[in-house]
């Protein structure tokens, strides 16, 4: 496992190869966008950052039993392609293949030869892609993008875009918003404004522990609940994705603050 540290003149920026997971990304011009816990540990379930959720969500689709939370990619080192500079950006990329994940339970009922290709332009915006490529055979994988906010009071925040009003969360808080993410989600804090973009997702999931469960939570500090907002896209449950064989599918997401 790698960390990974990137700057430009516009913004520095965060990740670590395990699960590819972007850890910061903090405009010249703005606040840090991105929450970690205190009490964060890679090896466990991450809580921060923007994980990658893949071949499942969750604890999967309806009749899918999976053994653990929010896929196989999230838990094993993904290869570092390297960044190079691109007019005002640094772009960096991470590939996996299934042989990776292999020896994780949940792996066998999947594609043995699935590929992951994960990338992240570094800049004024930060750009995220995810594309799933399976060469031989058909197969339905969930995906997400599981983006941790720093929102330092959740009850000052406020989430449009998933529903007919805003939403403002105050305590325990799950829910998946389906068909969502076309029109684009913004986070409304005090002082600025994150707005979240997408291309080939189509939900958001909105989640917030609450203080009860947050004390529950292993590698998480109970007390950085309020800290916090996961708002989230991707394809899951019902708008799970069927790559066809010899197809692939990309989701991308771009972040904004203003």
């Amino acid at each position: 496992m790698a960390d990974r540290t990137f700057s430009n003149a516009h913004c520095t920026a965060a990740a670590t190869d395990r699960g590819a997971t972007i850890t910061s990304w903090h405009p010249t011009d703005a606040h840090e966008a991105l929450f970690v816990t205190r009490a964060a540990n890679p090896d466990a379930e991450f809580h921060g950052g923007i994980p990658i959720c893949a071949p499942w969500f969750a604890r999967g689709r309806d009749g899918v039993d999976v053994p653990r939370p929010h896929g196989l990619v999230r838990w094993v080192d993904w290869r570092f392609e390297g960044a190079r500079q691109e007019r005002d950006a640094t772009v960096a990329a991470w590939t996996l293949d299934a042989a990776d994940t292999a020896h994780l339970p949940g792996a066998e009922r999947y594609p043995s030869d699935l590929h992951y290709r994960a990338e992240a332009r570094f800049g004024r915006e930060l750009h995220l892609s995810l594309t799933i490529t399976s060469p031989t055979q058909e197969t339905i994988v969930d995906e997400a993008f599981h983006s941790y906010f720093l929102v330092n009071a959740v009850s000052q925040a406020t989430v449009t875009g998933v529903g007919d009003e805003p939403l403002v969360v105050t305590g325990h808080h799950d829910a998946i918003y389906p068909d969502a993410a076309d029109g684009g989600v913004t986070i409304t804090l005090p002082d600025r404004e994150i707005t979240i973009a997408t291309d080939g997702a189509r939900d958001v999931v909105v989640w917030n522990p609450g203080p009860e469960r947050a004390a529950e939570l292993a590698d998480f500090d109970g007390a950085d609940w309020p800290r916090m907002l996961c708002v989230e896209v991707g394809n899951v449950r019902q708008h799970a994705v069927t790559i066809p064989a010899g197809g692939s599918h990309t989701m991308a997401m771009t972040l904004t603050i203003s």
